[in-house]
Parts: structure tokens; sequence; C-alpha cells
């Protein structure tokens, strides 16, 4: 499926979303591509659109993330989230038992 985002990209008209590291990001990425997607209002067509620019699998793929973006998105925000807790208690019991 990633092998055809820059195609998918210019063909449908949605914006590769990149970070600050020059990473992908998903999120955005496919919150732009549901933007792209929002002008076609016949379900069908958007189906098909997806399947000539991502093929079977990739259109199969696609469906149920951008149906449940929001869902996604808030998970990933609380996932981040934790691990950032997470990461940082680790962080901070090292430093008491390198102190202590």
């Amino acid at each position: 499926m990633l092998r055809q985002l820059p195609k998918a990209s210019e063909d449908i008209g949605f914006d590769i979303v990149r970070g600050a590291d020059g990473a992908l990001d998903s999120i955005a990425t496919l919150e732009s591509l549901k933007e792209a997607l929002s002008d076609i209002d016949d379900i069908d067509e958007k189906a098909m659109l997806l399947q000539k620019s991502f093929g079977d699998e990739g259109k199969k793929a696609l469906i149920p993330l951008l149906t449940g973006l929001d869902d996604l998105k808030k998970n990933y925000a609380e996932v981040n989230e934790n691990a950032d807790g997470t990461f940082n208690e680790g962080y901070q019991r090292r430093m008491k038992s390198a102190s202590g």
C-alpha cells in the first residue's frame, strides 16, 4: 500500500504528510485522504477509486482506517500519552537508583 502512495496522492489529490523528522505521518495522511474523498458522494465511486489507486488489499485496509479515523486518532493519542508517562516513570526510577 505504501508503494502506491505517491501515485495515489496524485490521482486522488491528497497530501502525503511528513513529520519534522521526515517520517510519514500516517494519521495526517489518512486525514488528507479522507478529506479528498469527501468530495465524492457515491460510495461505490469512492471504493472504485481506492481500488484503482491502492489495489484490492490496499482498499480493504484503508476503508476501516478511514471510517474509524476518529477512534484511531484518539487511541493513538492515548498510547503516546501513556508511553510518555511510562518512559518518564522508568527514567525517574533509574535516576534514583543511580544516585542512591
